[in-house]
């Protein structure tokens, strides 16, 4: 008998076992002591249900979590997340089996909170009293945290943590308990070869014995392509059975980032046939007009369908490789040059209307500065420590609300829709 079927066998008698103590329990009149989960929704603690120690919830059961996704249960929320901000420093569950030893484990996350702000300097996850995670940040900007359970079909059940630190950059990783040890089975830094300027996952989604994940890959030469790998539980772990990509447009990253239909190639190369990269088509010529048409995922190199003039072809992603801090990139360049996302606040305004091509030249920072700005004005209290510390002292702060105009709505509203389509992590 192998190591994995050995383990399996060790699971379905230490099961079999239990259910016939609680039988014998029962037919005697005893009635074990359940201690029943509670909390609230407002410091971040599962919202209060009636699941006991020992009854585990059921997969489908969308009544036992809090991220309106079937079969994720969030433990811990920390930060502006879904349209509210969570400040709890600790939470606790006890009545999930992230352990998937057939019994309830009691899982702690703790956040560490800095002494003169509203972030975290440090994350810690227990399972049973032992560590399963940590993280520390050494300039205290931990600004969000989701800690999740994510469970199958079959009842396996993954440690999911999703951490943004204060200049966007994520930590998110998903893990597997086996044998004593917690192993990472996904992270968002399994994507594509190439060099990026950021790798985000922004859905995950289980799907039977599947789990659906939905990566954002910015990279600084050809912007924003949406990914999407399927992993699967095959044979005791889980595996990357399928990806594909879709989708480009402009970077979302500070520096960088091109407008797709205004490239001209910086220097000759090769465009191929197919997506193999074996058979040159033509030869590209700098100062060519190149149009990216279609993008796909090979294993993990991103290739790119081009059009010059009228012929098509097959090249990878472009190398992100510069002669200089601001120079063009080795494969593209811009027709109107460089493009360089602003980091400052778009300007206040209650009597004109943003448009999306202004607004697309600011980073995710900037756009969720200025959406709050436009609640803040109106008297909104934030309870975020960098809104709340950003907004306290203007001038015209007040936290006497009142009604925004039609212009203000609007250019809200429209943030908000751009801070989507790039899949932005400060959106609600």
């Amino acid at each position: 008998m192998g190591g994995y079927e050995r383990k399996i066998a060790l699971r379905s008698f230490a099961v079999m076992a239990a259910c016939l103590i609680a039988f014998a329990a029962a037919f005697v009149g005893l009635t074990p002591a359940l201690a029943a989960e509670s909390g609230s929704a407002s410091n971040g603690l599962q919202v209060g249900t009636t699941d006991t120690v020992r009854t585990l919830p059921t997969y489908g059961n969308n009544s036992v979590n809090t991220t309106g996704t079937a079969n994720i249960r969030t433990i811990y929320r920390f930060g502006w997340i879904s349209g509210g901000n969570n400040t709890a420093k600790q939470a606790t569950r006890s009545n999930l089996d992230v352990t998937n030893d057939g019994w309830a484990d009691t899982i702690k996350v703790v956040g560490t909170k800095t002494s003169n702000s509203g972030y975290l300097s440090r994350v810690k996850v227990t399972v049973n009293g032992k560590k399963a995670f940590s993280y520390s940040n050494s300039s205290n900007r931990i600004n969000r945290v989701v800690v999740s359970v994510v469970t199958l079909k079959n009842k396996q059940e993954f440690l999911w943590v999703n951490i943004l630190d204060g200049k966007g950059n994520a930590v998110q990783r998903m893990y597997q308990y086996d044998s004593g040890d917690w192993y990472r089975v996904m992270s968002n830094k399994d994507v594509a070869k190439s060099r990026t300027s950021n790798q985000l996952i922004y859905d995950i989604n289980p799907d039977g014995n599947k789990i659906i994940v939905k990566f954002n890959l910015s990279t600084t030469a050809t912007g924003l392509t949406h990914l999407k790998y399927t992993y699967a539980w095959e044979d005791g772990e889980l595996v990357r059975t399928s990806d594909t990509a879709s989708d480009f447009g402009y970077a979302t990253g500070d520096r960088g980032g091109y407008y797709q239909n205004r490239l001209t190639a910086a220097g000759s190369f090769k465009a191929y046939t197919n997506t193999s990269l074996k058979k040159a088509a033509f030869t590209v010529a700098a100062g060519k007009k190149v149009n990216i048409k279609a993008v796909r995922l090979v294993g993990k190199q991103l290739l790119y369908k081009i059009k010059v003039g009228s012929k098509t072809g097959w090249i990878s992603c472009p190398k992100i490789k510069r002669t200089s801090k601001h120079s063009p990139y080795t494969l593209f360049r811009e027709t109107d040059g460089k493009v360089t996302l602003n980091s400052s606040i778009p300007s206040y305004s209650k009597t004109t209307l943003y448009t999306t091509e202004a607004l697309q030249r600011y980073n995710d920072h900037a756009l969720y500065v200025a959406r709050n700005e436009i609640c803040a004005r109106h008297g909104y209290s934030f309870s975020n420590g960098e809104l709340r510390n950003r907004f306290k002292n203007k001038s015209w702060y007040s936290t006497r609300r009142t009604a925004m105009n039609a212009i203000e709505s609007a250019n809200l509203s429209l943030i908000r829709d751009i801070e989507r389509s790039r899949g932005s992590l400060y959106a609600v």
